[in-house]
């Protein structure tokens, strides 16, 4: 059974307004706070590896090197 009255029409109306404000809000509050990390980031040249918990070069080692030592952190091929 569907409701019909104008009462619950106007409330879904509004209820629709006011997701659509709150996307919007939630939306630029993320993109607020990714410039604010960014330049943060950049303020203390904090790199994405970095920010992944990897050092700066350790991707091109991880490629070419076939051994580790785990104490050291020495590679060799």
């Amino acid at each position: 059974m569907a409701y019909q009255s104008s009462e619950i029409a106007q409330l879904r109306a509004q209820q629709e307004a006011l997701d659509k404000q709150l996307a919007e809000l939630k939306e630029r509050e993320t993109r607020q706070a990714l410039n604010e990390i960014v330049a943060k980031m950049r303020e203390y040249g904090i790199s994405i590896n970095e920010l992944m918990g990897r050092k700066a070069d350790s991707l091109s080692d991880e490629h070419s090197a076939k051994y580790r030592d785990p104490v050291t952190g020495s590679t060799w091929s």
